[in-house]
């Protein structure tokens, strides 16, 4: 029998997040970043799905060569992965509050046998430095989504918003949430209608089953932080996607990955996007679909976005109201359904490293 060190197959080890929580909601971004992996599936080769909680307990008569990207990690004892997992770190993302846990001595060992490790946000790189472990920034494996979907032009319909910032509900900063809220109250009935048909587009594209009455408050907050930027033609006519799903509607990973997939193709054919959610905006940027991003305080002090945002053109959210970065977005109006842009171009020597760096391992 083969050693399992040196039995290697022409199998992809694509990461995937079941969910580890009790919540009933799983983030379809986790998908996204599985199907930026999958994406690289040899010709004739054999996708093997990995739970990203139980890579420690993963089991093959064969190795697998796996792309270590993504999330990591929700029960962080369970790593280093087993030998049956031969990985590449690239566009790896450690969160914070998991890092004390996770660096035991057998996984700062692990990972320095497969160092250098490609880092999808500056904060992972320097926790990685910070215990001797060789790393870089490789920013996220979903800008390479341009392989797999392009923007064309002659297929391009609406402006969609996925997930923008905004308060829903009043937040810890009393003073300015109460004015928001009271802001959305006054547009509720000077726009009425218009709130209504945004209303309505919300709750048709939603997995949550909150009452009409609930989406036109929410909507009246959404209006009322947006209203200032965007026309209300705009608004009105936009059509409004989440990245949460059900756990219950989509059970299965490949159904998640199906919905990731037709987010995706959503996206390539959209005018432009407008988000806060990092595998909507990432993956716009290399599949070539302008993106607005929605940065915020809440986002940024995390750091999981360290280097990730300066990669977007951006709109600030802060105490219920959005400013402009003049030298991402030069506007002398409110942004209209004519409204055209271009994407910065920075992302692109990471996302062509990226693809080289996995076609070679893979090949």
């Amino acid at each position: 029998m083969k050693d399992i060190m040196e039995d290697i197959n022409n199998k992809l080890g694509v990461i995937v997040c079941p969910g580890y929580s009790k919540s009933p909601i799983k983030n379809i971004g986790d998908y996204v970043q599985s199907y930026a992996a999958l994406q690289f599936l040899p010709n004739g080769g054999t996708p093997v799905l990995i739970d990203r909680e139980n890579v420690d307990k993963f089991q093959s008569n064969e190795r697998v060569k796996t792309i270590m990207n993504g999330w990591w990690l929700g029960n962080p004892k369970n790593f280093p992965p087993t030998e049956a997992i031969h990985p590449l770190y690239v566009a790896f993302h450690l969160t914070p509050s998991a890092a004390n846990l996770f660096f035991s001595p057998e996984t700062i060992a692990h990972l320095k046998k497969y160092q250098p490790i490609g880092c999808r946000d500056i904060q992972t790189v320097r926790l990685m430095k910070e215990r001797g472990i060789e790393a870089y920034y490789s920013a996220c494996l979903t800008l390479t989504l341009g392989k797999s979907f392009k923007h064309k032009l002659e297929d391009i319909s609406k402006v969609c918003f996925v997930d923008p910032y905004y308060e829903k509900f009043l937040s810890k900063h009393i003073v300015p949430s109460i004015l928001t809220t009271l802001r959305s109250l006054v547009a509720s009935f000077l726009k009425f209608r218009t709130i209504c048909k945004i209303s309505k587009s919300m709750k048709s594209s939603s997995n949550r089953k909150y009452s009409r009455v609930k989406y036109f408050f929410i909507a009246g907050r959404f209006y009322t932080t947006y209203s200032p930027i965007f026309t209300d033609e705009l608004l009105r006519n936009a059509e409004y996607e989440e990245h949460s799903v059900l756990k219950a509607d989509y059970p299965t990973d490949e159904e998640r990955l199906s919905v990731a997939k037709n987010l995706l193709q959503k996206y390539a054919n959209a005018k432009f996007v407008v988000t806060s959610r990092i595998h909507c905006g990432l993956p716009c940027l290399g599949i070539g679909t302008p993106t607005i991003f929605i940065s915020s305080e809440r986002l940024l002090k995390t750091g999981r976005l360290s280097g990730l945002v300066d990669l977007f053109k951006k709109v600030y959210y802060k105490n219920g109201r959005c400013s402009i970065n003049l030298t991402d977005l030069n506007l002398s109006k409110k942004i209209d359904e004519n409204f055209a842009f271009e994407n910065k171009k920075d992302f692109e020597p990471f996302a062509k490293d990226l693809e080289e760096k996995v076609t070679n391992f893979l090949n």
